[in-house]
């Protein structure tokens, strides 16, 4: 009912007057939201037949007068319009200042009331939710400043309009004087205050998802699917989940990670996930045989796959002594972070010149390259550290000891050899134990087979070299008899 009204009280007392017109000064009038009864002593709010209880209807036109700021009317007065006791937000008789009404030819039944308060206590028996996002936006126009935010109210998803310069405790610490301008969340909220263009101008703030209020439900990290009994909230397999009854009332909401949607879910719905956060109520905190009433789950990113760092140790004192790249020949830094977990981690070695890779261990154990030289570190799990210990090049030139040929085979290469034509192996580390496999020239045999400075066994046909210093390997063969 838009306009401008004026009401003239037909009587002033200390109390009520005797006649069906009244006013009263005392803080004493209590109202509930919903209710019919309206009743001038708080003391008979049961008391339907008390001389000091009256009725209002769908149709009792209610005049309110509420202070800007609570207790401070100095910052002014803000008024509303209600119609029908459904409408009305309640009233709290020790924040009431005055009321003066007008009833019917009854006598009981109230037709317009004005009422002056500190505050209205909100519409009970309204669950609401709603969502506010650090983008949000405030909104300008004929019936005010507010924000249009996502919200469920009474289990269904709609929008509400909330009043720019709303203040509650917003943070969790007890005090109602956080502005919404700088709140961001998913706020449970009872005790809701529209003006008469539909736009809430307070309510109490009764949890949100960052911090619990034991009185009114409870916060917790994780969710556990439910199966026919229970539904889990907490981390699964922590030791500190725990498992709740739910029904076919319990009402499950989801809030996305930025805030900026609230929808209706259903318990069925609900997986297992270790990030997202939950806000809870239960039929009653103090009962055992707690049932879950509203679930609200707000998700969250998954944890980002755990990640960890490679790191190569220099080779040579100060100096690196080599460089490290990858199976595609790129660069790899001394420091590599960023390693997901369970990934490998492969790498080649170029020494610097004259020096060889004598050994490579990670985290103190040897590793070994497959037969191109890639080294490889198996499902990374932990972070690495890469030691590598440098020799100096070793080169061992094969060949025979006349002109005689023979077939060498390293490593799968086979090449013909004589003692002009050679087989030289390069980049060989001190101590390195090179294996050959000599085949000499139809009808011939090998008799020795010599390399100065350097050791060498031989079994079978195959001979070992452990490769000391540069040097020739001698092959000397004869022939059969």
């Amino acid at each position: 009912m838009d306009g401008v009204y004026k009401l003239t009280p037909a009587g002033r007392t200390a109390f009520v007057d005797s006649n069906a017109n009244g006013s009263i000064t005392a803080n004493a009038t209590s109202f509930v939201n919903g209710r019919s009864l309206f009743v001038l002593d708080a003391s008979h709010i049961e008391d339907v037949s008390s001389d000091t209880s009256y009725y209002t209807t769908s149709e009792t036109v209610f005049f309110v007068a509420t202070n800007k700021k609570a207790n401070n009317p100095i910052k002014g007065v803000d008024y509303n319009v209600y119609v029908g006791y459904n409408n009305m937000p309640s009233l709290d008789d020790e924040k009431v200042y005055g009321v003066s009404f007008v009833t019917d030819s009854s006598e009981k039944q109230i037709e317009f009331v004005y009422i002056y308060a500190k505050e209205l206590e909100g519409v009970s028996g309204v669950d609401t939710y709603f969502v506010k996002a650090s983008s949000s936006k405030i909104i300008t126009d004929s019936t005010g400043k507010y924000y249009v935010l996502p919200a469920i109210v009474d289990g269904e998803e709609t929008e509400v309009k909330i009043d720019a310069q709303v203040v509650a405790d917003f943070d969790g610490d007890g005090a109602a004087d956080d502005a919404i301008v700088g709140a961001t969340g998913m706020f449970a909220v009872d005790n809701v205050i529209k003006n008469s263009k539909g736009i809430i101008i307070g309510f109490n703030v009764m949890n949100k998802t960052i911090y619990t209020n034991p009185a009114k439900g409870f916060s917790a990290t994780g969710t556990i699917a439910a199966n026919a009994v229970v539904l889990g909230v907490g981390v699964k397999d922590s030791g500190s989940e725990v498992y709740w009854a739910y029904n076919d009332k319990t009402n499950v909401y989801v809030v996305d990670e930025d805030y900026e949607t609230i929808t209706v879910s259903s318990v069925k719905d609900v997986n297992t996930d270790k990030t997202d956060l939950v806000y809870a109520t239960v039929n009653d905190v103090n009962s055992f045989q707690k049932v879950l009433v509203d679930v609200v789950i707000v998700a969250q990113p998954d944890d980002a796959a755990e990640t960890y760092t490679v790191t190569f140790k220099p080779g040579d004192g100060a100096n690196f002594g080599y460089g490290a790249y990858t199976a595609n020949d790129d660069h790899i830094s001394a420091v590599t972070s960023g390693v997901k977990a369970g990934s490998d981690f492969s790498f080649k070695l170029n020494p610097a010149d004259g020096k060889a890779v004598k050994t490579v261990k990670v985290n103190n154990v040897a590793l070994a390259p497959d037969a191109s030289g890639l080294y490889t570190i198996s499902g990374v799990y932990e972070n690495k550290t890469i030691e590598v210990e440098l020799t100096n090049v070793v080169t061992l030139t094969v060949k025979s000891a006349d002109g005689t040929q023979a077939a060498v085979t390293y490593k799968d290469t086979t090449k013909i050899v004589d003692d002009s034509a050679v087989y030289e192996i390069d980049k060989l580390a001190e101590g390195d134990t090179v294996t050959l496999t000599i085949v000499p020239a139809s009808g011939k045999t090998i008799s020795k087979v010599e390399a100065a400075g350097n050791f060498v066994s031989s079994k079978d046909g195959v001979y070992t070299v452990t490769a000391i210093r540069t040097g020739a390997v001698v092959i000397t063969m004869e022939t059969l008899p």
